[in-house]
């Protein structure tokens, strides 16, 4: 789980919903953390597993974790990570976060095929999620001879206002503070027709960067900045009493000799960033 990715609020809100995944799936796993605030959760297996699908559960997981970073697992060339102990770039090291002791009986023991299947079932929905994704992207990308797979499309999905909202991150060139941004995703919200309760239930789950983007202030704001959204959508819908109108308004007086008439566009509605 990557702090470039998503906040750290989030990265360690996907570090916990991964464990209790693999918890479920009665999978041992190790964890460290590193001084950027990024998080590593090892899996080891007792049989090696071939390198699709090791890609197959990475993706499926990155539908559940938008931290994620499924780099190390998207080729069989690249992708190196630092161990526990390892130098960091930005100084300080990779620290171990499970008990040594644990660590080491893990790493012997090792998990067996059962829980990996376990895991495989538990994550179904997000692997036909991904293959249904990786399948439109083929069919957009036209096939070149020596090219290279393209990378599933899974985060892609998602509108830039809500991958804020799962992330966090926002552009700060059209964003200039985690304000403006929050109220740019609850003005996209509530032009969806969410109710403040679907909101509060997303920030307690899949919209973990909403809620980062909160801080410790969301029980003091959020009612008030969602009033604020939803009146702003409100005013710039049209009423039932004076619909939008769709239609030219065409002169009925006698043409002009270029044959044309003359019509007035009528200005469209606002559109939402």
């Amino acid at each position: 789980m990557d702090t470039s990715k998503a906040r750290k609020a989030v990265v360690d809100d996907d570090a916990n919903k991964l464990a209790a995944l693999f918890n479920r799936a009665g999978i041992r796993y190790v964890e460290d953390f590193s001084p950027s605030g990024g998080r590593h959760i090892y899996v080891p297996l007792q049989e090696p597993i071939a390198a699709p699908e090791a890609r197959e559960l990475i993706e499926a997981l990155m539908l559940r974790t938008a931290s994620l970073d499924p780099g190390p697992h998207q080729n069989i060339t690249d992708g190196c990570i630092r161990v526990p102990g390892s130098a960091h770039k930005y100084g300080g090291y990779q620290m171990l976060l499970t008990p040594l002791a644990e660590a080491y009986d893990t790493l012997k023991r090792r998990n067996s095929a059962s829980v990996i299947n376990a895991l495989r079932q538990m994550l179904a929905p997000e692997i036909r999620r991904a293959h249904a994704a990786r399948r439109r992207m083929q069919r957009l990308i036209p096939s070149q001879p020596g090219a290279q797979e393209a990378d599933t499309p899974a985060r892609g999905q998602h509108s830039p206002l809500r991958s804020v909202a799962l992330t966090g991150v926002y552009d700060t060139e059209r964003y200039t503070s985690d304000s403006e941004a929050r109220m740019a995703v609850l003005n996209h919200f509530a032009a969806c027709n969410w109710t403040l309760d679907q909101v509060r239930a997303g920030m307690n789950g899949t919209f973990a960067g909403l809620t980062a983007l909160y801080g410790s202030k969301a029980d003091r704001l959020l009612i008030l900045e969602w009033n604020k959204a939803t009146s702003w959508i409100t005013e710039r819908q049209p009423s039932k009493a004076h619909p939008q109108k769709t239609a030219h308004n065409y002169n009925t007086s006698l043409t002009k000799p270029t044959g044309g008439t003359d019509w007035v566009p009528v200005s469209s509605p606002v559109a939402m960033r």
